[in-house]
């Protein structure tokens, strides 16, 4: 019988595995009356993702599209069009974008899963306990409401993106590249192509690894990124040369303001927002301390610890292209790296009252979280 490496280890992580799992099943099932019912409330953005996958199998890319705005709306001039190719296929198979949508959504929820499951040596982890990372990352109540209940899909397509890109990358923190690096090529295609604010974000995470990487892999690095920026480029460069009219840079979208509201229900998510970001910088010590304060650890996640300060501090909300990403974006983002530290501090590093408690707490947690 090995020793206990980390403290996720153990038969009780089946509980918040059961938890989490069942949870998310019955919002899939019940997000499955799409199916059935179009969905015509303004509480959500899948009418508008459906009609625009519709769009582009009708009309084309970048097609004018008579049915809206009075012939004036371009299709994909402001928006992310990686998704909706990813669903296309499915919509030539269905001829129904209630279908598209629904199959597309359970596709990528599989392929997240599948992504852990591959790259699961990258942390040392047994499928149980990359299950486990899979449901506390994809099946949490701030991913299903925004992904499943509010029909976020093509931020959550850019999600899984991030996801096999990080394990990617995090799979050669100790190795030198090899011929698989090249899958870092479609890959980061398409999360150019998916969502902006994901995509700014994974570039925290690239420039943690072009620290740390010798010159020789950041000049490969930085090559495969070149080459997937001219494959996005039919979408990316007309997309940029437009920025200044879309969304993504407007004073008038600054996301980021919510971090001010301390008033009712805004109290309770700015206490959640802070608990993220302070638990990533509590469990980086942790780990940080383990490796013996090391000094290419503290390079290695420098960028994020950058991004925790900023966040914790408010300064994104001053800072271009940070201000337009939702706390709940960036709330993901340090669960992730939390995820990954929980992993990796072996649990001799934890003090013993924490060791005795923590499953009891991580199970109320998980259950507080699914029914509140």
């Amino acid at each position: 019988m090995r020793a206990k490496n980390n403290i996720l280890e153990g038969v009780w992580i089946l509980f918040p595995i059961l938890i989490f799992a069942s949870y998310l099943l019955y919002r899939l099932y019940d997000q499955s009356a799409v199916l059935f019912f179009f969905p015509l409330d303004y509480s959500n953005d899948l009418s508008s993702v459906m009609a625009q996958l519709y769009f582009l199998a009708e009309y084309g890319f970048h097609a004018i599209i008579p049915h809206w705005y009075n012939g004036s709306f371009q299709l994909f001039q402001f928006y992310y069009p990686g998704w909706f190719y990813f669903a296309l296929p499915l919509y030539w198979l269905t001829s129904n974008v209630q279908y598209a949508w629904y199959m597309a959504l359970i596709l990528v929820y599989l392929l997240a899963f599948l992504s852990l499951i591959i790259f699961r040596k990258t942390f040392g982890l047994s499928r149980t306990e990359a299950s486990l990372f899979f449901l506390v990352f994809f099946a949490n109540p701030l991913s299903i409401g925004n992904f499943i209940r509010l029909g976020r899909t093509v931020e959550f397509f850019s999600w899984f993106l991030f996801l096999s890109l990080s394990l990617l990358l995090f799979y050669y923190r100790g190795r030198s590249f090899d011929r698989y690096i090249l899958l870092f090529i479609p890959l980061f295609t398409l999360l150019l192509l998916s969502h902006p604010t994901v995509l700014i974000l994974f570039g925290f995470v690239l420039l943690s690894f072009l620290l740390t990487k010798p010159m020789r892999e950041k000049i490969v690095l930085i090559l495969l990124g070149f080459v997937s920026f001219i494959f996005s480029s039919f979408w990316f460069v007309p997309y940029l040369l437009n920025i200044s009219k879309g969304s993504i840079l407007s004073t008038y979208h600054l996301n980021t303001d919510s971090l001010f509201f301390f008033s009712g229900g805004w109290l309770f998510l700015n206490l959640v927002w802070a608990v993220f970001a302070l638990s990533f910088l509590l469990l980086f010590y942790s780990y940080w301390k383990q490796k013996r304060f090391s000094y290419h650890e503290l390079l290695f996640f420098s960028p994020v610890l950058f991004i925790a300060f900023l966040f914790l501090s408010r300064l994104v909300f001053f800072i271009p292209g940070l201000q337009q990403i939702f706390p709940d974006t960036y709330t993901l983002f340090f669960l992730f790296f939390s995820l990954y530290l929980l992993f990796n501090i072996k649990v001799d590093f934890y003090p013993l009252f924490f060791r005795r408690f923590f499953p009891i707490f991580f199970t109320l947690l998980a259950v507080f979280s699914v029914v509140c």
